[in-house]
């Protein structure tokens, strides 16, 4: 299932509209698109979760689901929620969120779903020029997106859709985490629709590819240049999410390495980074 509210844009893009597309293959390939223009609020879905139906005055957004809604029948198990926030600046509490995505998918990395929506900013919060330029947005094209509340609504239900606490997964995830929380708490949506521990794949990386790699750092560009990953459309979240997945796929078909267990390192990272 794939949910995306606001199109991708391209330089300076206009952001309106709701897609919704299925995910054929294990690399998230958009196709049977339906593409539904809107400049409203979402309601919280009704109780069809089966069908994911949101619904207003201006909207009517019907997705079905490839897994079994939690609640109904058998739940989904083992999933990956891999998460990537694009934001106004470095502080969650300062800063505005301007785009999310997220993409589901088995421990084995196989693509189950897919999320994304920019997000019109936070009234009371900041965007720095450096952000904008680095994410190819205006702050004019902004102003069409939904509502920050009304996608925190959408990925919240996406998120239960995926399976009963998916596990949170990303490419330095404490960044996207410190937002994610802000985010929850100014809605009051807590407590936060997947489970942490959380899986690293940037110190995954690290842990796997060491100083033997001779890489310059760790970005997530630098990493995937490395695995020969495309980097197109670097700095949208939902293509640094497609990089992180693929990253993520190489890193497990590498041999075995002893792990060095730091502080700060996650559980489930570790756990993945001794396979």
């Amino acid at each position: 299932m794939s949910i995306s509210l606001g199109e991708k844009p391209k330089k300076n893009r206009e952001i309106t509209g709701i897609k919704v597309s299925k995910l054929t293959n294990s690399v998230p390939r958009i196709r049977q698109q339906t593409i539904v223009y809107v400049n409203t609020e979402l309601a919280m879905p009704d109780n069809n979760q089966a069908k994911g139906i949101y619904s207003s005055r201006q909207l009517s957004l019907s997705f079905t689901a490839q897994e079994t809604a939690p609640g109904l029948s058998e739940p989904c198990v083992d999933r990956y929620l891999f998460v990537d926030l694009e934001t106004g600046g470095l502080y969650p509490d300062k800063h505005a969120v301007l785009q999310v995505a997220a993409i589901s998918t088995d421990f084995d990395f196989n693509v189950k779903g897919q999320f994304m929506s920019y997000i019109k900013p936070h009234p009371e919060l900041e965007i720095t020029q450096e952000a904008l330029m680095i994410n190819q947005l205006s702050l004019d094209s902004l102003q069409s997106a939904p509502s920050e509340k009304s996608v925190a609504l959408a990925f919240s239900h996406f998120a239960r859709l995926v399976g009963p606490a998916p596990r949170f997964a990303g490419y330095n995830c404490q960044f996207d985490l410190e937002f994610l929380a802000c985010l929850w708490r100014r809605h009051d949506l807590l407590p936060a629709p997947y489970q942490v521990p959380w899986l690293d794949i940037y110190a995954v990386a690290k842990s796997r590819l060491g100083t033997d790699a001779g890489l310059p750092n760790f970005k997530l560009a630098s990493v995937a240049n490395y695995f020969a990953v495309d980097t197109a459309g670097a700095h949208d979240a939902v293509a640094d999410l497609i990089m992180t997945i693929e990253i993520a796929k190489r890193l497990k078909a590498m041999p075995e390495k002893p792990v060095s267990v730091k502080n700060g390192i996650d559980l489930e990272t570790v756990k993945f980074s001794a396979i």
